[in-house]
């Protein structure tokens, strides 16, 4: 069984075309999966960095034997030309468990602190 590496506050990550994340657009009131790609939301492509964890998301689907667990929920914020921008984009995805938007084999590229000053 393969072990994956969940993500924390503060890592890094290239989002590359092929990857589905939840995403919530400015023309859309609602988050959404999307897969990213050249032709498709190509604003995506990039790093990131991970500004927080859960674990959340599971419940129930058709019935109390249809039941799915939770998973460990990455959110990320693009970073602009390698700093951290409180309007740039904002992305989620689970590393585990059973959602639409999964990215479970990414490592972290590096890592980032934050000061205050």
């Amino acid at each position: 069984m393969n072990m994956v590496k969940l993500l924390e506050i503060g890592d890094v990550i290239s989002l590359e075309s092929g990857h589905k994340v939840y995403y919530k657009s400015k023309d859309k009131p609602y988050t959404t999966d999307v897969r990213i790609s050249d032709q498709t939301y190509p604003e995506l492509i990039g790093d990131y960095v991970v500004v927080n964890t859960e674990f959340s998301g599971g419940g129930y689907g058709h019935g109390m034997n249809d039941y799915y667990p939770n998973g460990h929920r990455v959110f990320c914020k693009k970073l602009n030309n390698q700093q951290w921008d409180a309007n740039e984009i904002e992305v989620n995805f689970y590393q585990t468990g059973s959602f639409t938007a999964m990215i479970q084999d990414i490592l972290p590229v590096r890592k980032m602190s934050m000061s205050f000053s």
